[in-house]
């Protein structure tokens, strides 16, 4: 108990010594436009660093590195580098270094295509950035797809040979205009099958098979002047080489249909968006949060942002809306730091990129937009928690500073700058993220950034039962006595705890109780009027319920 509260006081005062729940800016500038140091390709130095980034590809090798390719530089004064780059770095987390691997250190380098299907040491994609859609598959390889107006090609890195690989789509369509789908039949694959050009995205998924998917995403077109936002799923089947469109619908700007949250239905569909942050589950189910919808012709709303969450099971086919809000420009709904309720929700995001998942249903996300239509809202500089298991958001962290503090020292003053368009890694319970904008496109760092993550704060995620029902609370709301009650599968030991919306526990009690019926009731008469919550926390899962008191 102790313990915990301590965390909490740490959190909410920034006092904490230990590394758990505190930043550590590892390598990069402090300063925005920094043009990095390249060093000598192929060779890994403690001053090497990519240069600033806004959006550029992430990649996690099978032995824990950290890659990434391309993104967008810029400056507001001259500068050597700005536009689309086209390198590839990799970073080793145990060493702190850099490594540029390939690439023409060239702003808007056209790249060398090659053969398409051959992999050749000479090959390179053209530069791009501007939200790249990219894979990882079950070989270890990375694949990038289109990105920047005007392509739909697909390219396949693999990483023993440190070679490039053209494996479909066209060399470019022409600058600023994109290359529309090409949808064919219905779930049937065909070589002339394309989703065309896609950015401002990172909805993309590997499945058990190593064929990538995609959903969604926008692009510019030339005719009308506008942009084009889309809802459509597509597969690309790497056995024969070509795309399928899977489900979703082949019409732009498509509205969706939202159906009865937490029920899936082939009906279901989430409206045209680009969006950024996305997971799976171990059943291989296909994850999103957020994203917008811009239409520039739209007067009265230009931007629309999301906070939902969606699940596409895979093996129906079908769409699951979970959790936020069904209408644009959510505020969410924020807890204190580290109080898990089923009633969180983070604001309205996109440009969210920074998001990470691990094998046991636990997603970190790190800052990104918000608007409201018209609007902009104010960065935020936030860490959430969603458990795949639970359906459940926390608030780790939030910040209203920025603190570099000490290279390679963590500290609790420490904070990266609000940020959108970062990068992120997940390795060993630490949360990485690199690059992204403070202000514009071209306000980007390079600055790489390591969490420690306070575990304690949040469900382990993992994927166990122990208990047949969900906690029921009741009376609620109450004046004095409420009774809690659930059946365990087991016998267990678990806690509950009361917080209060500080979050100091004001109630801790631990308990055993064998297989079945659990109940209990709790005398709150002496707590002050107002809203706390309770929790039930057991070894692999934590419940909440929201208690009124009056």
């Amino acid at each position: 108990m102790e313990k915990i509260f301590a965390i909490i006081i740490c959190f909410a005062f920034n006092t904490c010594y230990s590394q758990v729940g505190e930043w550590t800016w590892m390598n990069g500038s402090d300063s925005l436009y920094s043009l990095g140091h390249y060093g000598i390709q192929g060779v890994a130095d403690s001053l090497n660093s990519p240069p600033s980034l806004y959006e550029p590809c992430e990649f996690q090798d099978q032995q824990g590195n950290f890659w990434l390719f391309g993104g967008f530089h810029g400056n507001m004064i001259p500068d050597p580098l700005v536009g689309d780059l086209n390198d590839l770095w990799k970073y080793n987390p145990i060493t702190n270094k850099w490594t540029w691997i390939k690439g023409s250190g060239i702003p808007n380098n056209m790249g060398s295509y090659g053969i398409i299907g051959i992999s050749d040491s000479t090959n390179i994609p053209a530069a791009r950035g501007w939200g790249t859609p990219t894979w990882s598959d079950n070989n270890g390889n990375f694949w990038i797809y289109s990105g920047n107006v005007g392509y739909n090609d697909l390219w396949k890195y693999n990483v023993s040979t440190n070679e490039w690989t053209w494996m479909h789509g066209s060399t470019s369509a022409g600058a600023y205009n994109n290359v529309f789908p090409v949808y064919g039949t219905f779930q049937v694959a065909s070589p002339l099958n394309t989703p065309g050009t896609r950015a401002e995205m990172n909805t993309t998924w590997t499945d058990s098979a190593g064929n990538l998917w995609l959903f969604g995403g926008s692009s510019w077109d030339i005719d009308t002047m506008n942009i084009v936002n889309y809802n459509d799923l597509w597969k690309f089947d790497i056995s024969i080489n070509q795309w399928i469109w899977m489900s979703g619908s082949n019409v732009v700007n498509d509205n969706g249909y939202y159906g009865v949250k937490g029920i899936a239905s082939p009906l279901n569909l989430p409206p045209a968006r680009t969006s950024y942050s996305k997971w799976k589950d171990n059943a291989g189910n296909f994850y999103f949060f957020g994203g917008v919808r811009h239409d520039l012709f739209n007067a009265s709303c230009i931007s629309k942002s999301y906070n939902d969450v969606w699940k596409f099971e895979i093996s129906s086919n079908n769409w699951v809306w979970l959790s936020g809000d069904s209408a644009s420009g959510s505020y969410g709904i924020y807890s204190p730091e580290c109080i898990i309720s089923q009633l969180n929700t983070p604001r309205n995001s996109w440009e969210n990129r920074a998001t990470s998942h691990d094998s046991n249903g636990n997603v970190f996300l790190f800052s990104g937009l918000s608007n409201t239509c018209l609007v902009d809202l104010p960065l935020k500089n936030e860490i959430w928690h969603y458990s795949v298991v639970n359906n459940e958001w926390t608030l780790i962290q939030s910040n209203s500073s920025i603190h570099f503090g000490t290279k390679g020292i963590s500290s609790s003053i420490n904070a990266p700058p609000r940020k959108f368009g970062s990068i992120s890694w997940l390795r060993d319970g630490e949360f990485w993220i690199f690059g992204g904008s403070q202000y514009g496109n071209s306000d980007s760092y390079n600055d790489l950034w390591r969490f420690v993550i306070d575990t304690t704060c949040f469900p382990s995620g993992i994927y166990e039962n122990e208990i047949i029902n969900e906690p029921t609370v009741f009376p609620n709301p109450t004046s004095s006595l409420i009774t809690i009650s659930f059946e365990l599968l087991s016998m267990q030991n678990f806690e509950l705890r009361i917080y209060n919306t500080l979050g100091q526990i004001v109630y801790f009690s631990e308990e055993e109780n064998e297989f079945g019926k659990f109940e209990k009731q709790l005398n709150v008469q002496n707590l002050s009027n107002g809203i706390y919550y309770l929790q039930v926390r057991f070894k692999s899962t934590i419940f909440n319920e929201k208690i009124v008191k009056h």
